[in-house]
């Protein structure tokens, strides 16, 4: 075999070994392990995040994950996981129900010391549609939608770039 498909196939068992890990584990499990810093860290379509936590970390204005049945509003996206190339614009989909006006969402990344906000916010449609873009380097990450002004949050989404 040559170096070069020995290469490749090397990074697909590699890239089958995380996915088959990220599917294998505990929903717990997948909500507190992270991607623990990414190399140049998060950005959203031309600018970069912020290097600090968002309150939620310090408990000052907590968000909730939305998984209870009933529970009024709820952000939810339209897969638990999405792929990508280094520093390529992922979309990541999905509806705020339970809304009939324009919201913002921010995205916030799960890093050690907490919940880190993308800068540029996200708003819905009046239907509570939404399109979010994240640009990350190399890596697995937890990503969320939060609606601050709410105290909402969606279910952790797994980001893997490779």
């Amino acid at each position: 075999m040559t170096k070069g498909r020995l290469l490749v196939a090397a990074v697909a068992a590699f890239t089958l070994g995380v996915l088959v890990t990220l599917l294998v584990r505990s929903p717990g499990d997948r909500a507190t392990s992270t991607g623990e810093g990414p190399a140049s860290g998060p950005s959203s379509a031309s600018a970069h995040s912020s290097t600090s936590p968002t309150t939620a970390a310090s408990g000052e204005n907590p968000v909730r994950a939305e998984n209870a049945a009933g529970s009024g509003s709820r952000i939810e996206t339209t897969a638990s996981s999405y792929f990508g190339r280094p520093f390529e614009t992922i979309q990541i989909g999905g509806r705020y129900l339970g809304v009939h006006s324009p919201r913002r969402l921010h995205v916030e990344l799960r890093q050690r010391q907490g919940w880190t906000q993308f800068p540029l916010p996200t708003v819905t449609e009046p239907s509570g549609r939404f399109r979010a873009y994240v640009e990350l380097g190399l890596g697995v990450y937890r990503l969320r939608l939060v609606d601050r002004d709410q105290h909402r949050a969606s279910r952790v989404v797994t980001v893997l770039v490779f």
